[in-house]
């Protein structure tokens, strides 16, 4: 993820390449102010270098300063748990085509080889080569721009998901020991998700199942956890496109009785009460992952419907500030300019919803050259982003110019036949985040649009309109289109995620253990101990810091300014 992340530039400072390339980081919310020349060592502390000259790269990895600089870093962030050393960084070619990038970065490893650097086997991801150094670092190297994580051995991708989670490790170990007990996960199943799933049987000795419909799984993932006995609900891959499988395996992973549920979107929890009373009643509690999932979940309460104390885990700071304003906007719009192999720049963006999704879509977009405007009904969230920069405007009038229409409500019918209809000439639409029937594809078919056999962008389902005899394509067939056709959020945010499943299962266990069926907020204590983890703060380091003073005791109601009193109202 670029967002938090410090990034460098090896190169000529005028280059007009890495000058986009430093905008466009800083855009995305990268921390810049490594930009370095060839002799500077100020890059070895980067998690991302983009470089145009191989041999000042492989400088500033090999230097005395740089190794200095890196032992360093490893050393701080390595401390805090042996699960992992520090965080890889990347160095990144930056050319125009293919096979400069090819070339370039066969050049960089070439001379870190030829300095005693070592090539290490199995490489968490296609596109990528890892080098140890001499000095005991690790660094990957990217040997092209499209990275196609399909192609990269699925335990690698774990070891690299793993080495990247050492927040959710942290917060698992603090839930004891579980023996006994069931949690079943029912989230999106890659890497990231699967790491969860492995820290939770590790580390507290509990019984876990994943459970994932068809188009939210990666098989190899799935293969690798049964390896690694762990249960996994989910169809075979070749039911894929069978929705009546996708049901047989939530039958399946709610039959199998949790004491815990993990959830996302509130369909296991809803199946459970609806479908599956003998279950329901061994179910103690339940992290609800999704906006989508939290507001039916408050219906059922406010209902009396709701069986199961449930925390929302959702609205939780580190869940809300990172997953969805930061992490779901970069995956997403990266994912869509992958999709379409092409740039962003200048591209008219069409944005529905401005929370913090919206949000976090529009902000990408703008970083990567588009014109972003925004449709959003609440005049207050229109109004903020205005104020933030971007254009609004009403549907009718957006969508017939946008070149790409980005739902991010998670609302179903979002964009329907009338939007469809409007768009311009192979507009594109895709999902962030989402639900099912965001995009009403449905009812445009049903109305009179065609179903292409072929659609010019991979796993797009295309339509043709009769009456104008034009196509429009819908990324992913609606789905999210970051976990659909990429690999989902960034590890660096799903580690704040899943830190955060784990503190409310910890809640659940503890204060929450006899609570009464309803829904409710991860406390703020809880909060901020996943926020300290993540930043390496013990506990003495943070107690010693500043705290501000509680309200009462910072303003206490009896001062005013006008008591007179002397020394009553501090100034």
């Amino acid at each position: 993820m670029i967002a938090g992340a410090t990034f460098a530039v090896v190169g000529e400072k005028d280059d007009p390449a890495l000058t986009v390339v430093r905008e466009i980081a800083s855009g995305l919310g990268g921390l810049g102010g490594l930009d370095t020349g060839a002799t500077d060592s100020g890059a070895g502390a980067a998690q991302f270098v983009f470089f145009t000259d191989a041999h000042a790269a492989a400088k500033l990895l090999t230097a005395p300063a740089a190794a200095r600089t890196a032992a360093a870093t490893d050393s701080r962030n390595g401390a805090e748990d042996n699960l992992s050393a520090a965080l890889t960084p990347i160095f990144v070619p930056i050319v125009r085509g293919a096979d400069e990038v090819t070339a370039l970065s066969e050049a960089l490893t070439k001379q870190l080889t030829a300095a005693g650097g070592t090539v290490v086997p199995d490489a968490p991801r296609a596109a990528l080569t890892l080098i140890s150094l001499r000095n005991g670092r690790q660094i990957g190297v990217a040997t092209s721009h499209n990275f196609d994580f399909r192609q990269a051995d699925a335990a690698g991708r774990l070891a690299w998901a793993k080495s990247h989670m050492t927040t959710t490790a942290r917060l698992v170990q603090k839930l004891g020991d579980m023996r006994g007990e069931k949690i079943l996960i029912s989230l999106i199943l890659e890497p990231k998700t699967a790491t969860l799933a492995l820290l939770l049987r590790e580390r507290t000795g509990a019984d876990v199942a994943v459970f994932a419909p068809a188009n939210e799984c990666d098989p190899a993932v799935a293969a690798a956890l049964q390896d690694r006995e762990i249960i996994v609900f989910t169809p075979q891959q070749t039911e894929i496109e069978d929705r009546a499988a996708d049901i047989r395996a939530a039958e399946a992973a709610v039959s199998w009785k949790p004491h815990w549920l993990i959830d996302d979107g509130a369909h296991l929890v809803r199946l459970l009460h609806l479908a599956h009373p003998e279950s329901l009643q061994q179910l103690r509690g339940v992290a609800e992952e999704t906006t989508s999932g939290v507001t039916p979940l408050r219906g059922m309460a406010a209902a009396g419907a709701l069986r199961v104390p449930v925390v929302a885990v959702n609205d939780a700071p580190t869940k809300t500030l990172f997953d969805n304003r930061v992490g779901t906007g970069e995956s997403c719009i990266l994912t869509i300019a992958y999709d379409l192999d092409r740039p962003l720049i200048d591209s008219e963006i069409l944005v529905f919803g401005f929370g913090p999704v919206g949000f976090g879509v529009a902000r990408a977009a703008r970083a990567l050259g588009a014109k972003v405007t925004v449709v959003e009904r609440d005049p207050l969230r229109a109004l903020q982003a205005q104020t933030d920069g971007f254009h609004t405007a009403h549907t009718a009038q957006a969508v017939a110019t946008a070149d790409i229409v980005v739902s991010a409500t998670g609302y179903r019918d979002t964009i329907g036949v009338a939007e469809i209809l409007a768009a311009k000439s192979d507009a594109v639409f895709a999902v962030a985040g989402g639900v099912t029937d965001e995009i009403n594809s449905a009812a445009a078919l049903a109305d009179g649009a065609v179903q292409q056999v072929e659609s010019p962008y991979a796993g797009a389902l295309t339509l043709r309109r009769v009456d104008t005899n034009t196509d429009v394509h819908i990324l992913a067939f609606g789905h999210g289109v970051n976990y659909t056709s990429g690999e989902g959020n960034p590890i660096e945010v799903m580690d704040l995620s899943f830190a955060t499943q784990a503190a409310a299962l910890l809640q659940l266990r503890t204060e929450l253990a006899e609570a009464r069926p309803a829904v409710y907020e991860l406390s703020a204590q809880a909060v901020r101990d996943i926020a300290r983890v993540a930043l390496n703060l013990d506990a003495e380091t943070y107690s010693g810091s500043y705290t501000a003073p509680s309200r009462e005791a910072l303003t206490p109601w009896q001062n005013h300014r006008y008591r007179e009193e002397e020394g009553a109202c501090p100034r």
